[in-house]
C-alpha cells in the first residue's frame, strides 16, 4: 500500500463541492481554504456525521449564501489506495449540511466557517413517521429492514449500499407511527441470524444497525467477527517484522509508520455495580404466555460456561481461547441471574407457531413467534460487554481503507515484565468508533479509534479464593 506515498498520513481530496438548494455550486478546493475536515463513524449510531472548517477570503459565501440546507460531496483517498471500497466517496450520495457555525473574522478579508454535516438519511429519518403493518409471511425482520431503508416510498429510500444479514423466521409486525430508524433499532432486539457461521451452531441474536463509509449495515456481531482482521498495529516497535524493511528501506519505513500506534489509552471499564444492574453479568426473563395462560422463567448467567460460550466471540484465531473479563475465582462469583428482570409477552401453540395468528382454517399457525425469552438476555449482556469490557482508544496515521465494523489486531507491550507482549491487552479488536481528521493546512491525516473486545485473550492467574469457605458463623470476629 505504499506505492505513490511520500509519508504516512498523506491524503488527497479529489472533490469537495458545496451545492446550494437553488443550484449554486462552490468548489471548496478552489474557491475557499479548507482548514480541517472531520468525519465520524459510530457503530452505535445509524448515520455518519462530520464537520468542515473553511476560510473564505474572497467573499464567495456571500454569492452562495450558506444557510444549512446545502449538500456536501466528498471524495478522499490515501494516494496508494485505488479500490472503490478503500476510498471515502460521497459524490453520488452527498452529505447534508445541517448547521452553520458562528463565523469569525480571521483577517481583514477572511471569514472562518464551521459547517456541520450528516448523512441525508438522518435528515429523512427526522422528517418521517411510519405507520405500517407487515402481514406477509415473507416479511421477516431482514425484509422489513430493507423495505424501511430502500423500498418504502414513505421511508428512507436510500440509494446507498445496504448490507442486511438474513434473519430467521417470519412474523407480522406493526410500526406504530415512529421514525424509520427507531423502528429498525427496535427490530435489532428481535432479529436472529439465519447465517451459519464457522464453528458455531447457535444463531446469533446480536444485531447492530449502523452506517460506515461502505454503506448501511444490519448485521450481527458474529458476521462482523467472521471477517479477516484488516491489519496489525503496534504500540512502539514491539512485534514489527524486520522483513518489511528489506529491499526498499523507504517503503519499509512507511509501512511501519502506518502500523505504529502514535498514542493510546486503555479504557477498560469494569464497574461491577453497573455490570450487575444492567444485566451484563446475568438476568432473567419472565415470559407470560397469553395463549396458554402460564409463564416461564429463563435465566442467563455470564459466569456459566454454557451461557458464556453459546455464541461466537472475538477470537485472536480460529482455534484461539476466550476468557471472561472478570476473575471468577475472586470477588465476582455466585449467581447474577436475579440482578436484572425483564417481562416479555409471548403466545405459542404446542407446535411452536405464534398463537395470535392461528385460525380455524389454519390450526398450525402462519408465523413463527419471536424467541425473545431465549435471546434478549444474551443480546443485552453482549452489548454491555462491548461497552464495559476490554477497550482501547488509539491514534494512528490515517488511511481511507479503515472503517467502523472492521477488526484489527493490536500488540501492546508489557511494562516491567520478562514477556514482551501484554497478554491481557494484545489481541484482536472490533472498531466501534472512528474519527478521521484531515488537517489540510498541515497535510496530515490522523485517525482516532475506539476498539473493544467481548472477552479476555488470557485467563487470570488463580490460586483459589481465600474467602470461599468463610460464612457469618465461621468468620473471625477478633481484630
Amino acid at each position: 500500500m505504499t506505492v505513490g506515498l511520500q509519508y504516512a498520513g498523506e491524503f488527497d481530496i479529489d472533490e469537495a463541492l458545496l451545492v446550494s438548494p437553488t443550484g449554486g455550486v462552490m468548489d471548496l478546493i478552489k474557491d475557499v481554504i479548507i482548514v480541517e475536515l472531520n468525519i465520524f463513524e459510530d457503530m452505535f449510531k445509524s448515520s455518519i456525521s462530520g464537520s468542515i472548517i473553511i476560510v473564505d477570503s474572497n467573499n464567495v459565501i456571500s454569492k452562495i449564501p450558506v444557510v444549512g440546507q446545502e449538500y456536501l460531496t466528498l471524495k478522499i483517498r490515501t494516494p496508494s489506495l485505488t479500490l472503490d471500497r478503500d476510498i471515502i466517496d460521497f459524490t453520488d450520495n452527498p452529505f447534508a449540511i445541517y448547521k452553520v457555525g458562528f463565523r469569525k473574522e480571521v483577517t481583514s478579508g477572511g471569514q472562518t466557517y464551521e459547517l456541520k454535516f450528516v448523512s441525508q438519511e438522518a435528515i429523512k429519518n427526522s422528517q418521517r413517521k411510519i405507520s405500517k403493518s407487515y402481514n406477509d409471511r415473507k416479511a421477516n425482520i431482514g425484509a422489513i429492514v430493507f423495505d424501511l431503508l430502500a423500498e418504502d416510498e414513505n421511508s428512507i429510500r436510500t440509494s446507498k449500499k445496504v448490507f442486511i444479514e438474513p434473519t430467521l423466521g417470519s412474523r407480522p409486525y406493526v410500526i406504530p407511527n415512529i421514525n424509520p430508524f427507531h423502528a429498525i433499532t427496535k427490530l435489532t432486539n428481535e432479529a436472529v441470524s439465519k447465517v451459519e457461521t464457522f464453528g458455531n451452531v447457535n444463531p446469533s441474536p446480536h444485531y447492530m444497525f449502523f452506517e460506515n463509509k461502505n454503506g448501511i449495515h444490519f448485521r450481527s456481531l458474529q458476521n462482523l467477527y467472521d471477517e479477516e482482521p484488516k491489519d496489525t498495529f503496534h504500540v512502539g516497535d514491539i512485534g514489527f517484522d524486520e522483513k518489511v524493511v528489506e529491499g526498499d528501506p523507504q517503503s519499509g519505513k512507511l509501512m511501519q509508520n502506518f502500523k505504529r500506534i502514535l498514542s493510546y489509552e486503555i479504557r477498560t471499564r469494569k464497574d461491577l455495580f453497573l455490570n450487575s444492574s444492567s444485566g451484563m453479568l446475568g438476568g432473567r426473563v419472565i415470559s407470560h404466555d397469553i395463549y396458554k395462560k402460564n409463564y416461564t422463567v429463563s435465566e442467563y448467567n455470564y459466569l456459566d460456561d454454557e451461557d458464556f460460550n453459546k455464541h461466537q466471540r472475538l477470537k485472536d484465531s480460529d482455534d484461539g481461547d476466550v476468557f471472561r473479563v472478570y476473575n471468577t475465582d475472586r470477588f465476582v462469583s455466585g449467581d447474577f441471574s436475579k440482578s436484572k428482570t425483564h417481562l416479555v409477552p409471548v403466545s405459542k401453540t404446542t407446535t411452536g407457531f405464534d398463537a395470535q395468528y392461528v385460525t380455524s382454517d389454519n390450526l398450525d399457525g402462519t408465523f413463527d413467534p419471536s424467541n425473545l425469552e431465549e435471546t434478549y438476555l444474551q443480546r443485552q449482556s453482549r452489548l454491555m460487554e462491548l461497552g464495559n469490557g476490554v477497550s482501547i482508544q488509539a491514534t494512528i496515521n490515517g488511511r481511507t481503507n479503515l472503517t467502523v465494523g472492521d477488526t484489527i489486531f493490536i500488540i501492546v507491550p508489557s511494562i516491567g515484565d520478562s514477556e514482551p507482549e501484554n497478554e491481557f491487552y494484545t489481541g484482536r479488536y472490533l472498531i466501534v468508533k472512528l474519527r478521521h481528521t484531515f488537517s489540510v493546512t498541515q497535510k496530515q491525516h490522523i485517525i482516532t479509534l475506539e476498539v473493544t473486545r467481548d472477552n479476555s485473550p488470557s485467563d487470570y492467574p488463580s490460586d483459589g479464593n481465600p474467602y470461599e469457605d468463610l460464612n457469618p458463623t465461621t468468620r473471625p470476629t477478633e481484630v
